[in-house]
């Protein structure tokens, strides 16, 4: 309810608005998830890693060759084996953190989901909900209208 002195107390049943914007939070979860789809975004130092892997495993076969000496190779091993944990970690916490806010983007997940990944879900998808005064002549007891309700959503990405 609007407690404005301007707005001639313009109000819903809380239920009624809650049931249709939850339609439509779950219909554009569901056209984004489809043009998003449900796969991790490629991590942008794969290539990074890759290369430190092969390094070290050059840097082995040099070894095994003869071609580099032990004290060489503990020396650069040893750098690049923090290279690559310090990559790997930062992978890592790429994926945690894509999936835990993938749950936000499945609309199966919905029922399941705590409210604050449904505030997160929804602030992913509509911009804004205004609701709009009773036309003039119109009941306060008439039925629900969702016409009534200007549902802005969100841009897609």
């Amino acid at each position: 309810m609007c407690t404005a002195l301007d707005c001639a107390g313009t109000a819903r049943n809380v239920r009624d608005v809650d049931r249709y914007l939850e339609e439509i939070v779950l219909s554009l979860l569901n056209k984004r998830h489809d043009a998003i789809g449900s796969a991790q975004p490629k991590w942008a130092g794969t290539a990074l890693l890759q290369l430190l892997v092969g390094q070290r495993g050059s840097l082995e076969e040099q070894l095994r060759r003869g071609a580099l000496s032990d004290s060489d190779l503990s020396r650069e091993m040893a750098d690049l084996r923090t290279r690559i944990s310090g990559l790997e970690a930062v992978r890592e916490e790429h994926r945690r953190n894509w999936q835990g806010t993938s749950v936000g983007r499945d609309p199966s997940r919905w029922p399941e989901m705590s409210l604050d990944q449904r505030r997160a879900a929804i602030a992913d998808v509509l911009e804004s909900v205004t609701v709009l005064p009773l036309p003039p002549g119109r009941s306060r007891r008439a039925p629900f209208d969702p016409g009534l309700l200007r549902v802005k959503p969100m841009a897609m990405d």
